[in-house]
C-alpha cells in the first residue's frame, strides 16, 4: 500500500505539471501567432483580477471551512499563477529575439492573453494537487500548543470511528468495565472548556488497559488463480499489475466462515461484492457500482486445492462413537431374536464403492489401469471415479462431487470420438472449458481416454500435469486413424486493421499470427485462424471440434461451452465458438508454442470479444 500511495502522489503532480506545461505552451504559441495582442486592458485590473478572484473562488471551493483557510487556499492560487508567470516569459525568451524584462512583461500584462491563461490554470492546477488545495487545517495547529498532558489525554481517547468496519489484522477495544468516549474536535471547544482541560489532572494509570481482540481466521487465495475470471473491460492495469495493487499484494483475503458453508457443496463461490474492497480505485475502469449494475451475479470460484489446504482439518473431519449393538439380541419375550439376518457389508463411501463393484467384475485389467490411474491422481482430493468400455476401449472418468457424472461420461466419450478423428495429429490432450466445469481428457496408450473433470476454478493446471504423467503409466495400444477433412482458406485482407486486425493483436502471446479465414459452406461454420501460416489442417480439426463437441454439447447439464484447447508438447490450439451478428455459426481457432496456458485463455477471450463486436 505504501507502494500504491506513492505512485498516487506522483500521478497528481504529473497532471499538475502538465495543465501548467499546457497554460505556458498556449500562451506561447498565442504570442507566436499573434493571437490578441489587440486586446488591452488596463495593467491595475489585470493585477488586481487574480488575487480578487481566487478569494471568491476560495469562498466556493473552501467555503466550509475557516476564513484563513480560504485566504491561504488565494494566496496559493496566487503564487501558482506568478510561477506560470515566470515560466512564460522564460520560454518568450527562449522561443523569441525577446529580453527577459520585456517577456517578463509581455507575461504578465502587455500579452492580454497570457495573464488570463494563467487566471484560468493556477486553480486547476491546485485542485489537481489535493495537499496544496486543501492546507492543513487550523485546529490540528491549535491542537500542538495544548500543554502535552491535555494533549496525551486527547490523544489516549480511543477511536471507535472505524467500530462497522472489519478488522484487517488486529483491532483493539477497551475492557469490559471501560466507558466509550467520542472524540471532540478542537474547533468545538469553547475557551472556557480549553481552560478547564489543561486544568484537569491527568490520571494516566487509571484508564483501563486495552485488549487485542484476534482477526477473524481468513483464507488468502493467490491472485494468479482467479485471474482468469475477472472480465478484462473491468479493469484499467494487466493482470500482474493488478495482483501488485491489491490490499494484499498478489492475494486475495476471503473469510473462513464463508468457505466452511460451501465446503459441503464441493465448491466455493464468493460474489464479487465481497472482495471489490481489496481493489484499489484506480485499477477500475468504470465505478463500483456501475460494475454491480452490469455484472449482479459476479462469482469468483475458489480453487479448491488453495481452500482445503488452509482449513483445520478439525473442522472437516467429525468423528463419532461407534453404535453399541452388543445387547441387541437380550430383548425378553415377546421380542425374542429369530434366526440370525444375513451379514451385510459395511456402507462405502463412491470411490470405495466403485472399486468394490470392480472389483467383483470379470474386467480385472480395467480395474488395475483405474487403480493405477487414481493413485497418480490421489493429490487433486475429492475426486470420484467409475471405469467401463466403450467398443472394447476403456474409459475411466474422475469427477468432483455435485458434477453430472452421466454429462461428464457423455462429454468423455465424445471426446473419445474427437481424438480418433484428430489421431493423425497425436494429440496429447483435450481441455474443455465451460462456466460451470473444466474437463481435461487424456487418450491413454491402450485406445481409451481418462477424462478428470473439476468445477470451474477448480485446480486444473495441476489436473493437466496429473493427468499427463498418469498417461504414461497405462498399457500400450491402437486407435483407428483419421485424418481431418480438408478445407479451403484464404488470408484475411484486413489482417492489419479491422476487428480481425485487433484480435491478432490481442493474441501475440501465441507469437507471430498470419489471420486468414475459411468461409461457412454448407453446415459447416466459418473459422477465423490465426496461426503462423494459413492453415488449412487448422480450419479442418476446429470444424471436427465443432461437429463432436461444440454442436452436441449438453448446455443444461454443464454450462456453456467457453473453449476447448488441444495440447501436442508445448504447441496449444484453443477453438471457441463465436456468437456473430450474422447469426451463423463461427469460431475461432489459434494456434502457437504457449507456455503460460492461463494468459493464452484470456487471450483468446479477449479475441473473440473482438470478433463478435457489432
Amino acid at each position: 500500500m505504501a507502494r500504491h500511495r506513492t505512485r498516487v502522489r506522483v500521478a497528481h503532480w504529473v497532471r499538475a505539471a502538465a495543465l501548467g506545461a499546457a497554460a505556458v505552451a498556449t500562451a506561447t504559441i498565442s504570442f507566436e501567432w499573434d493571437l490578441g495582442r489587440d486586446l488591452v486592458v488596463p495593467l491595475p485590473l489585470l493585477a488586481l483580477t487574480p488575487p480578487l478572484a481566487y478569494l471568491l473562488m476560495a469562498a466556493l471551493v473552501v467555503r466550509e471551512t475557516s476564513p484563513l483557510r480560504c485566504l491561504s487556499w488565494a494566496m496559493a492560487a496566487c503564487g501558482v499563477n506568478a510561477a506560470l508567470g515566470l515560466t512564460t516569459a522564460i520560454a518568450l525568451s527562449l522561443s523569441h529575439p525577446l529580453s527577459l524584462e520585456g517577456a517578463v512583461m509581455r507575461a504578465f500584462g502587455t500579452f492580454v492573453p497570457a495573464p488570463l491563461i494563467h487566471l484560468v490554470t493556477a486553480p486547476l492546477v491546485l485542485l489537481a494537487l489535493p495537499r496544496l488545495a486543501m492546507p492543513p487545517h487550523a485546529g490540528r495547529v491549535r491542537a500542538s500548543s495544548l500543554r502535552p498532558a491535555a494533549a496525551a489525554l486527547m490523544i489516549a481517547l480511543p477511536n471507535y470511528d472505524d467500530v462497522l468496519r472489519p478488522p484487517a489484522a488486529g483491532a483493539w477495544s477497551p475492557s469490559p468495565g471501560a466507558a466509550v468516549f467520542q472524540r471532540t474536535h478542537t474547533d468545538d471547544v469553547t475557551a472556557a472548556e480549553t481552560s478547564a482541560i489543561l486544568d484537569m489532572p491527568v490520571v494516566v494509570g487509571a484508564m483501563a488497559r486495552p485488549t487485542l481482540v484476534p482477526a477473524e481466521p481468513m483464507v488468502h487465495v493467490a491472485f494468479d488463480r482467479l485471474a482468469s475470471q475477472l472480465p478484462p473491460e473491468v479493469f484499467l492495469l494487466p493482470p500482474a499489475r493488478l495482483g501488485e495493487s491489491l490490499r494484499e499484494p498478489h492475494a486475495l483475503v476471503v473469510p473462513r466462515r464463508l468457505v466452511i458453508a460451501q465446503l459441503a457443496e464441493g465448491r466455493v463461490e464468493i460474489p464479487w461484492t465481497l472482495l471489490e474492497d481489496q481493489f484499489p480505485d484506480v485499477a477500475l475502469a468504470m465505478p463500483r457500482s456501475e460494475i454491480r449494475h452490469r455484472f449482479p451475479d459476479w462469482v469468483l470460484s475458489l480453487p479448491m486445492d488453495e481452500v482445503v489446504s488452509q482449513i483445520p482439518t478439525a473442522l472437516i473431519r467429525l468423528a463419532g462413537p461407534a453404535a453399541d449393538l452388543s445387547g441387541i439380541g437380550q430383548f425378553p419375550a415377546p421380542f425374542e431374536p429369530g434366526p440370525p439376518a444375513p451379514e451385510t457389508p459395511p456402507e462405502m463411501d463412491g470411490p470405495a464403492m466403485a472399486l468394490a463393484a470392480m472389483s467383483g467384475s470379470p474386467d480385472e485389467p480395467l480395474v488395475t489401469l483405474a487403480r493405477g490411474l487414481a493413485s497418480v491422481l490421489a493429490p487433486v482430493t475429492a475426486l470420484e471415479w467409475q471405469a467401463r468400455r466403450i467398443a472394447g476401449r476403456p474409459l475411466v472418468c474422475f469427477t468432483a462431487p455435485a458434477l453430472d457424472r452421466p454429462a461428464i461420461e457423455a462429454l468423455a466419450a465424445r471426446g473419445l470420438t474427437l481424438l480418433d478423428r484428430l489421431a493423425t495429429w497425436s494429440i496429447e490432450q483435450v481441455t474443455v472449458r465451460t462456466t460451470r466445469t473444466a474437463c481435461v481428457m487424456t487418450p491413454l496408450p491402450s485406445g481409451g481416454v481418462l477424462a478428470a473433470a473439476v468445477h470451474r476454478g477448480g485446480p486444473v493446471a495441476m489436473l493437466e500435469i496429473l493427468a499427463a504423467r498418469a498417461r504414461g503409466t497405462a498399457g500400450g495400444g491402437a486407435s483407428a486413424v483419421m485424418a481431418p477433412p480438408a478445407t479451403l482458406v484464404k488470408p484475411v485482407a484486413d489482417g492489419h486493421s479491422g476487428r480481425v486486425g485487433a484480435a491478432a493483436r490481442a493474441l501475440e502471446v501465441f507469437g507471430t499470427l498470419v489471420p486468414a479465414e475459411a468461409a461457412q459452406e454448407g453446415g459447416a461454420p466459418a473459422v477465423y485462424i490465426f496461426a503462423g501460416r494459413a492453415d488449412a489442417a487448422l480450419a479442418g480439426a476446429a470444424r471436427v471440434v465443432h461437429d463432436t463437441l461444440v454442436a452436441r454439447h449438453d448446455e443444461a447439464a454443464l454450462g456453456r461451452l467457453d473453449a476447448v484447447a488441444l495440447r501436442r508438447g508445448r504447441e496449444r490450439v484453443i477453438v471457441r465458438p463465436l456468437q456473430m451478428p450474422a447469426g451463423g455459426p463461427a469460431l475461432l481457432a489459434a494456434a502457437g508454442e504457449v507456455t503460460l496456458a492461463g494468459r493464452a485463455q484470456r487471450a483468446a477471450a479477449r479475441a473473440a470479444t473482438l470478433l463478435e463486436a457489432r
